[in-house]
């Protein structure tokens, strides 16, 4: 039978780098035919153009589109989170993310097999949307970007990464940490590289050599890969309020994988979810300022003490694409055998644009009447 499989995704730049290189290892390892990813307004992305779908996948928050479409044809699907989509962030409308989280518990419900990175996730969706999903579950990690370093580490490091995807929590929960940090840094004379969001006040407290607000996966993989004599830092909030520790616990495994398998030796916090990630990290720091500053000066003197080739080598078999590629088509893609039609009902993007522009005049003129 045909294997075509359609990506329903709510955010593209995500679904590319975590549901794509699956489906495109699928392809290339003959496991199935053909993909291709549909945006929120059910446009066609390619690569391929199938005439019918065998099998659909949902990824994170989509779109009223997307979930119309779903319903319409009535199909069996499997949902992807990959994070807490169901907290409350603080730069959406209250009225918006309402909708957004009906869409999502909707999802949770209907799916007929819910993938997450952890089964943490798993849960703690389910039981704050109200939706046991736990018997509907299957693990779908996150991948390795194939930049891979064999690279020898000897001698004492120079510098020091800390990569956030997000704004770190840890800067308002725990002070102490992110000063202990920078000690580490300057005693052992690190230049420190920050990747991602941080903020100002954050950042002056950090002996920062290098901001990079910004940096594509691959060209982090890259980074991380040609460096011998980095160091990785990767702390987490532990000791928050309810609602954020369950955020931040519900975080995916990712810098593990991209630290050790790509060769660099770092250090990672006692928490969720490096303590409960199938990978073991080799060096767990308590969430102390006094215990980080002290890590750092152990693994900034000898930093092969903290990783070996036996660990690379596991990360990068356990956590390639290929192999995440052949688990998944496996166990959970089977489930969700379909049969649906390859013409979608695309929202053209002018139309789009114009939608979004009298959205725009409606909050100006909403805004005004306050």
């Amino acid at each position: 039978m045909t294997t075509n499989v359609l990506l329903l995704a709510a955010d593209d730049f995500i679904s590319r780098i975590r549901l794509e290189p699956i489906l495109a290892a699928a392809k290339e390892g003959g496991l199935i035919d053909a993909y291709a990813l549909a945006d929120r307004d059910m446009n066609l992305l390619g690569p391929d153009l199938p005439n019918r779908f065998s099998h659909v996948i949902a990824h994170r928050n989509l779109g009223s589109r997307q979930i119309g479409w779903l319903k319409r044809n009535r199909c069996p699907f499997l949902y992807d989170v990959d994070d807490f989509v169901l907290a409350l962030p603080n730069d959406l409308e209250k009225g918006r993310w309402s909708r957004e989280a009906e869409r999502i518990v909707w999802c949770l419900s209907a799916a007929r097999v819910v993938t997450a990175t952890s089964r943490f996730l798993a849960r703690e969706m389910g039981s704050v949307a109200g939706v046991d999903v736990i018997e509907r579950f299957h693990m779908l990690h996150n991948g390795l970007l194939p930049e891979r370093s064999m690279l020898p580490r000897v001698g004492p490091a120079r510098r020091a990464i800390w990569v956030s995807s997000d704004l770190p929590l840890i800067f308002n929960v725990m002070p102490d940490v992110v000063d202990g940090i920078a000690d580490g840094v300057r005693r052992n004379g690190l230049d420190l590289t920050l990747i991602g969001r941080f903020p100002e006040a954050m950042t002056e407290r950090l002996p920062v050599a290098e901001h990079i607000p910004f940096l594509p996966p691959a060209g982090l993989a890259r980074r991380l890969a040609e460096s011998d004599d980095m160091i990785g830092l990767a702390p987490m909030v532990t000791g928050a309020d309810p609602d954020l520790q369950r955020f931040s616990d519900a975080k995916s495994d990712i810098k593990i994988v991209d630290f050790h398998g790509h060769g660099v030796p770092a250090l990672f916090s006692a928490a969720r979810p490096y303590v409960e990630s199938s990978i073991s990290p080799t060096m767990l720091v308590e969430n102390t300022g006094t215990a980080w500053a002290q890590a750092i000066d152990r693994i900034a003197a000898d930093p092969a003490q903290a990783l070996n080739q036996a660990t690379i080598g596991h990360v990068q078999a356990e956590r390639s694409f290929q192999t995440l590629a052949h688990d998944f088509v496996a166990t959970a893609l089977p489930l969700v055998r379909t049969d649906v039609s390859g013409r979608l009902p695309a929202f053209p993007s002018s139309l789009r644009r114009l939608e979004k522009g009298m959205r725009g005049v409606l909050r100006r003129k909403t805004v005004g009447r306050r």
